[in-house]
């Protein structure tokens, strides 16, 4: 599951940090194959890097979507559901490290720093 969460500092009356406030914005199940490495957020877009390694392969892959759209379409029947808008990207090599969003692109950084992915991603517009 990926959540979305708002994080407030709470102030006393002389402005001083007393604690931290956090209120679930979103929530929207993801697939379960693999182990989440990285998360990049830039306004309503996510992405996140799924690093998988079993007894026999390797892989890595990212998921860019809009969470508000994810987090509208989660839910169906009563049931999760994965049928949510998203980009998935799979990668060649497994050795990446990060994935950061900047002006509605995906960088996903390997290892080696030379090499860099670049995917755009463009939230589907509603038909008229």
């Amino acid at each position: 599951m990926i959540q979305i969460i708002h994080v407030t500092l709470e102030l006393d009356i002389d402005n001083r940090g007393i604690g931290l406030l956090a209120t679930v914005v979103a929530a929207f199940p993801r697939e379960t194959n693999g182990e989440v490495a990285s998360i990049s957020l830039v306004g309503r877009i996510i992405s996140y890097l799924v690093n998988r390694v079993d007894r026999y392969f390797a892989c890595a892959y990212i998921v860019i979507t809009d969470w508000a759209e994810a987090f509208a379409h989660a839910q169906v029947n009563g049931k999760l559901s994965l049928s949510y808008m998203k980009r998935v990207i799979h990668l060649a090599d497994h050795q990446v490290s990060a994935v950061q969003l900047s002006s509605g692109i995906a960088l996903a950084v390997q290892r080696r720093l030379a090499d860099i992915l670049i995917a755009g991603y463009h939230s589907p517009r509603p038909r008229e």
